[in-house]
């Protein structure tokens, strides 16, 4: 009885009807996942951008009970989304993937209010941890000239690798590859890419420790 009861209350925290319509094979390529959009999940998808889910990806996820928190996802003309393992957002988060982007998830969360901007190709792999209020982004999203009219800003990949824990409000900037193992710490403005198992601080952020290990 009890279990029925659990499954029945998980049922009231979806959006039932955003799940079944994400869901259907139109929406995205067939996959042995699903998607689970929790209540006011805010889906803004172009009919040519597709998700691919091996795994759960869950939307709105870890609200308080009564909360109207809300998610917000954008995917333009030809975008793609890849969730290769279980992947949770929480509530708050706002992520856009522009015409072209493609973000690919492994498996870990994001904490509430991180913003993804993605016009070319993020990357984020197994295990990784990110705080609330993080930006990632692979694009200034605003060109810049030079005298022969040539871009001098173009957009960059990013790639988080495996076991990363990025802290709380911080930014990882267009270009950077993040090493398996290492900590970013709160606050941080990361800049440049940075190597395995090391802790980074500051704005532009820099190693202060070496030969680290964590787990979730």
């Amino acid at each position: 009885m009890q279990k029925l009861i659990n499954v029945l209350n998980y049922f009231k925290l979806i959006d039932l009807i955003k799940y079944i319509k994400i869901n259907k094979r139109d929406n995205r390529k067939i996959s042995s996942g699903k998607i689970i959009p929790y209540k006011g999940s805010i889906i803004d998808k172009h009919k040519t951008a597709t998700i691919e889910v091996e795994g759960k990806f869950t939307l709105n996820d870890n609200k308080l009970k009564q909360s109207r928190s809300e998610f917000r996802l954008k995917m333009q003309k030809n975008s793609k989304i890849v969730v290769l393992g279980n992947f949770s957002m929480f509530y708050e988060c706002d992520i856009c993937i522009f015409e072209g982007g493609e973000l690919i998830l492994g498996s870990g969360y994001t904490n509430y209010g991180t913003q993804i901007r993605c016009s070319k190709k993020i990357v984020i792999g197994d295990n990784v941890a990110i705080a609330n209020n993080v930006v990632i982004m692979d694009s200034d999203f605003h060109n810049i000239y030079d005298n022969e009219m040539k871009i001098v800003n173009p957009s960059k990949s990013v790639l988080i690798n495996d076991n990363v824990w990025i802290g709380r409000e911080a930014i990882i900037m267009k270009g950077v590859t993040i090493g398996k193992g290492s900590i970013v710490a709160a606050r941080s403005v990361v800049t440049k890419s940075i190597p395995e198992n090391v802790v980074v601080a500051g704005n532009p952020a820099k190693v202060i420790k070496t030969d680290i290990s964590w787990g979730l």
